[in-house]
């Protein structure tokens, strides 16, 4: 009789784990497709993907959608992907970003960045696809997904079909193929440096990142092991301009007050959607000196192709060596952005750079550097608009600027008038 009795409570025991198991699989099940869909469950594995246009041979790749979840800013039926990319022949895996819009009866429209790492050590190309993707129903089989493709070189179209829903665990980025540098750097602006007015009016501490790796965020610890955030430059995730490489980098309120540490050591990280470090995404940089006055004696004079800008040359007196001069163009009395740069203009050329009527975004500039932004005839009519020249320094051992220096007393202003002409006072 004993027996019977702890045969039946053990029946029972059994029967209420089974209950328990069924309730809790019941649970996380549901828990995968909220909220919104089921868009976690129905995009999660492995995608074939071929792509046409970029080369002229078809291009093969596997991509491994493996984290999804809802948008962290809380965007109705959007969701965030973290996963990687396999380019066929090199067999090299990339850092894979993606967001997600579900809408509804299985479709989603798709935005995906990745890193191509060609064979035969071709150089990398981050790639950036949009389209759409279209599942049924609990298998995977039939589900397909197409749409464009971008390169900073070509554009093109691409196809894929869903493998397996399985989760894989992508490697740690290698550097190289991939790339990455970290920058801390001085800016230095004077107010009337060439007027006797020597000491600095803004001292700041700014951090950049520049990687053909997607990630979300940027981090850098300092040398004292407190850590600043690093917002992209650019979303590139939901905009349609298109970039070789990511940019991360402190805006002008966010830096820190006062000169880098002298010879300390800023470590340089890459975060997911989720706010995860991407494993081997990593830099490093340090910091020595800034001993390069600013650019002065700024003048404009007009010509047929447009406002040519004249500096007089600078040279640093200490340890940072020269780099680079560069042109801003802002509105005046607007919200201090900037609407025109003159870039890259190395030190051995003339001080002196056009600011032309029209220009590609990326074309060589006069007589050197690059032009990027908005050009003249794109400015708008009827306003004020102020010019600056910029001088940069870089440091033996260290990566990117050093050193970024201007004055503000030499700021130079021109008119574009209602009818678009040009007048400088």
């Amino acid at each position: 009789m004993i027996n019977q009795h702890k045969a039946v409570m053990l029946c029972r025991f059994i029967e209420s784990l089974f209950i328990l198991l069924v309730a809790l699989l019941a649970g996380s099940m549901g828990s995968l497709a909220a909220p919104g869909g089921n868009g976690v469950d129905d995009l999660r594995g492995q995608w074939e993907f071929t792509v046409i246009g970029l080369n002229s041979q078809p291009l093969d790749l596997t991509v491994f959608l493996n984290d999804l979840g809802p948008d962290p800013n809380n965007r109705e039926n959007f969701y965030v992907a973290a996963g990687c990319l396999q380019t066929a022949g090199s067999n090299a895996t990339a850092p894979l970003s993606m967001q997600a819009i579900d809408q509804g009866n299985g479709q989603y429209a798709l935005t995906m960045l990745s890193t191509v790492v060609p064979a035969s050590q071709g150089q990398p190309f981050v790639v950036r696809f949009a389209g759409t993707a279209i599942t049924y129903n609990r298998g995977v089989n039939n589900d397909e997904a197409s749409g464009t493709v971008s390169a900073s070189f070509a554009n093109g179209n691409w196809g894929a079909t869903h493998h397996d829903r399985r989760r894989t665990d992508c490697p740690a980025v290698e550097i190289p193929p991939l790339s990455m540098r970290g920058d801390v750097g001085a800016l230095i602006q004077y107010q009337g440096y060439y007027q006797g007015h020597e000491q600095p009016v803004v001292i700041k501490t700014g951090y950049e990142v520049q990687t053909d790796i997607p990630a979300a965020l940027a981090r850098v610890k300092l040398p004292d092991g407190t850590t600043r955030d690093i917002q992209p430059l650019t979303d590139f995730l939901i905009t349609p301009e298109f970039h070789e490489k990511f940019v991360f980098q402190t805006p002008f309120d966010k830096m820190d007050a006062g000169y880098p540490v002298v010879n300390g050591v800023y470590q340089f990280t890459l975060l997911d959607a989720f706010g995860r470090e991407i494993a081997g995404a990593t830099a490093r940089d340090s910091w020595t000196a800034c001993t390069v006055p600013p650019p002065g004696h700024i003048t404009l004079s007009l010509g047929v192709n447009g406002v040519l800008v004249n500096w007089d040359a600078v040279n640093p007196s200490g340890p940072d060596q020269f780099g680079m001069y560069s042109i801003q163009l802002r509105k005046k009395y607007g919200d201090n952005s900037i609407l025109y740069s003159g870039g890259f203009i190395p030190q051995a050329t003339a001080p002196a750079h056009l600011i032309p009527y029209a220009f590609e975004p990326g074309a060589k500039g006069t007589p050197s550097g690059y032009d990027f932004g908005v050009s003249l005839d794109k400015l708008p009519s009827g306003a004020t608009f102020e010019v600056e020249a910029d001088a940069y320094t870089i440091a033996a051992g260290n990566t990117g600027w050093e050193c970024h220096t201007n004055d503000l007393a030499e700021r130079v202003e021109f008119i574009k008038n209602n009818d678009g002409s040009i007048i400088i006072p």
